[in-house]
């Protein structure tokens, strides 16, 4: 559901060979204090929304719009303990002129482990 989603934006590109989780379980679990219902259930809404995020970003109307479309997606990361997207949101927020390959990317790594995990 979540990759085909983010096919449709156009988002072709190959998980990087990072070794780390894209998302930080031990941070998720502290967060939900070991429920692993409520842990399946926030990443399964990330997922969900992670192509919504994108697009948001993806249509932006200016500077502006791209900061808040970037922050919004900076603290829905964080707040899975997806630290890396997170940062990278965070850097394009800060710099305009950076482009989205590597947040594209991230997107589509996070996206994968979600999957693979929630199977």
């Amino acid at each position: 559901m979540v990759m085909g989603a983010l096919k449709e934006l156009d988002v072709s590109v190959k998980v990087s060979g990072n070794s780390e989780a894209p998302v930080d379980l031990v941070y998720l679990s502290s967060l939900t204090m070991g429920d692993v219902s409520l842990e399946s259930e926030i990443l399964g809404m990330f997922a969900a929304q992670l192509p919504n995020y994108l697009s948001s970003l993806r249509d932006c109307d200016g500077e502006q719009d791209r900061k808040v479309a970037l922050h919004t997606l900076k603290g829905a990361a964080r707040s899975i303990g997806a630290r890396r997207l997170s940062e990278l949101a965070k850097d394009m927020e800060e710099d305009g002129s950076l482009t989205l390959n590597a947040l594209l990317k991230e997107s589509e790594r996070v996206a994968e482990y979600i999957a693979s995990i929630s199977s």
